[in-house]
């Protein structure tokens, strides 16, 4: 087994798809940052200005729409006397209050987190579910089960290298993203605002291991279908197939116990909850509340059922024709 790991690790380093994968990343690592510490820049003079422009055009209105209520409440309209009374109850407004609030540290980083966390699932999905895939078409597998009968092994050992594979690029892409987010944001504001709160490390862990699954989805599917595209085409058609769904279809007892994308959610957000109207005056009332440990639950779930199925059809399957 062990030997058979360290050929996956060599496959998985000559693969020319890595290199792509990672010139990509390089790219998309800087995108976050960029764009969303354009908004951390102090107050400036131009800012000042355009709060005075939309203060003064609110108050412009809202002195046009007193005016209005007054004349009508001469006329006797108790409504338009209850609006100028409101009205007048209001506190004044101050220019303070359309002036444009810069984002602070902690907003630039959960942004880039979440940013970072979805691209990093569908980018090691595509890759190797590509990688994995690829290998029947070029007559690798058969091959590697010319000199290796055990094709559990061999499932087990393409499965294992794609997670770890999995774990270590997310985690490096996680860690270039957020240098990028101080040096962006020390650069802008300087290293004073460079505060940081626990509950980023609970996001950033939940991401981490969402993509893990997802890399072992990705080795599991691409073995069971033999194709390095036939996987990520099935995951959109049961994504997608599943929310073209009515809510009140989807939230039924069964559906809403096999219904895929509300777990995930529970499983990077942390929870999950869905609302529904039941009368067009009624309340919202929620029809499906998921945790993190649903979620995760789950996933397992599935990922052992479709590993299963796997592990049945590889061991039979004429690979070598």
């Amino acid at each position: 087994m062990i030997n058979l790991l360290r050929a996956e690790v060599l496959r998985l380093l000559s693969s020319g798809a890595l290199r792509g994968f990672g010139l990509l990343a390089l790219v998309l690592v800087c995108w976050p940052a960029i764009t969303t510490v354009e908004g951390a820049e102090p107050v400036s003079e131009a800012d000042w200005v355009q709060a005075r422009v939309s203060y003064e055009s609110v108050v412009e209105q809202q002195q046009f729409e007193l005016e209005m209520a007054q004349e009508q409440c001469g006329d006797g309209d108790e409504d338009s006397c209850q609006i100028v009374a409101d009205m007048q109850a209001q506190p004044p407004l101050t220019v303070e209050e359309f002036l444009r609030v810069p984002t602070d540290f902690t907003s630039v980083v959960d942004r880039t987190i979440r940013v970072m966390g979805v691209l990093s699932q569908l980018l090691v999905f595509a890759f190797l579910s590509q990688h994995v895939g690829s290998q029947f078409s070029t007559g690798e597998v058969g091959t590697q089960l010319t000199f290796t009968p055990n094709r559990r092994q061999v499932m087990w050992a393409k499965i294992i290298v794609a997670t770890v594979a999995a774990a270590a690029m997310t985690a490096l892409w996680f860690v270039l993203g957020l240098t990028m987010d101080v040096l962006a944001y020390s650069w802008v504001r300087g290293p004073e605002g460079v505060v940081g709160h626990i509950g980023m490390g609970a996001v950033v862990g939940r991401y981490l291991l969402s993509t893990l699954l997802a890399a072992a989805l990705a080795a599991t599917l691409a073995l069971l279908f033999a194709s390095p595209w036939r996987g990520p085409v099935f995951m959109f058609f049961v994504f997608a197939g599943t929310q073209l769904l009515p809510l009140s279809v989807r939230s039924g007892p069964v559906l809403s116990a096999i219904v895929p994308l509300p777990y995930v959610e529970a499983l990077v957000e942390g929870e999950y909850i869905e609302f529904m109207e039941f009368s067009s005056d009624g309340p919202s009332v929620p029809v499906l509340e998921l945790t993190f440990w649903h979620g995760l639950a789950y996933c397992l779930i599935v990922l052992a059922l479709l590993i299963a199925i796997t592990s049945f059809r590889f061991s039979r399957r004429d690979i070598l024709k």
